[in-house]
């Protein structure tokens, strides 16, 4: 679910678990593809790029 995109809150509540520190604890994983994409993004950003799916506050 998380690796899908899935918000940790509603994968919380989904799961039933009373925090989302729990979920956390149980299912968060960090893939290479996520750091990969990460480190890429940031790349990006000190390049003066911006990141696909990044809003301007």
């Amino acid at each position: 679910m998380l690796e899908a995109g899935l918000d940790i809150k509603v994968a919380s509540v989904g799961l039933g678990h009373a925090n989302t520190q729990i979920t956390r604890d149980l299912y968060m994983k960090v893939r290479q593809a996520v750091l990969d994409e990460a480190a890429e993004r940031v790349l990006m950003l000190v390049q003066g790029e911006e990141p696909a799916g990044v809003q301007e506050a």
